[in-house]
C-alpha cells in the first residue's frame, strides 16, 4: 500500500509540474494607430441675405372722380344742344386731369426696398470617424499586437500561459 501511495502522489505531482499555466500581467505599450475612415455627413447651411422688392404707387382715385363731377357741372353750364354735351365732356375730362394732379402731384411712383431672407442649402461634409487603435505591446521581450476598440493607455492587461 505504501507503493501505490508515493506512486499516486508522484504521478499528482508530475502532472501539477508540468501543466500549462496562466496568470494576468501588465504589457507596455509602444504603439498605438488609429484606424480611420471617412464619412460624409449631410449639413445645413444657411446664410441671411437680402432681395429687392419693387412696389409701384398707382394714387389716389379720388381726386380724379371729384374733378370729373366738378368740372363736368361747370361744363354744362356752357353752351346750348350738342355744345352743351361736348361742353360738359370736355369739363369732366379736364376736370379729372387737374382732381388727379391735385391728389397725387408727382404722379405713379414705384420704390424699391430690400427684404431678409433666409436661404439654406445642404452639403455633404467628409468627417474622420475611428473605428479602432492597432496596438503594439511588449512584455517579457515579447512583442505582440492586436486591435482594439478603445485606447489602451500606457499599459496593456494581457493574460501570459505558459506551456511545457
Amino acid at each position: 500500500m505504501k507503493k501505490t501511495v508515493s506512486l499516486l502522489m508522484l504521478s499528482l505531482l508530475s502532472s501539477t509540474a508540468f501543466a500549462d499555466i496562466s496568470f494576468p500581467a501588465e504589457a507596455k505599450v509602444i504603439k498605438v494607430v488609429e484606424n480611420v475612415s471617412t464619412e460624409y455627413v449631410d449639413v445645413e447651411k444657411c446664410v441671411t441675405a437680402q432681395r429687392p422688392v419693387t412696389t409701384t404707387n398707382t394714387g389716389d382715385m379720388t381726386g380724379a372722380v371729384l374733378g370729373t363731377l366738378i368740372g363736368g357741372g361747370l361744363g354744362s353750364t356752357i353752351g346750348k344742344g350738342n355744345g352743351k354735351v361736348a361742353a360738359t365732356a370736355v369739363g369732366a375730362a379736364i376736370g379729372a386731369v387737374i382732381g388727379d394732379r391735385n391728389s397725387n402731384p408727382n404722379g405713379v411712383q414705384s420704390s424699391t426696398k430690400y427684404e431678409t431672407y433666409e436661404k439654406c442649402s445642404v452639403e455633404s461634409r467628409p468627417k474622420n470617424v475611428v473605428n479602432g487603435y492597432n496596438v503594439t505591446y511588449q512584455y517579457a521581450g515579447h512583442t505582440g499586437t492586436v486591435v482594439l476598440n478603445e485606447h489602451p493607455g500606457k499599459t496593456l492587461s494581457v493574460t501570459v500561459n505558459v506551456a511545457p
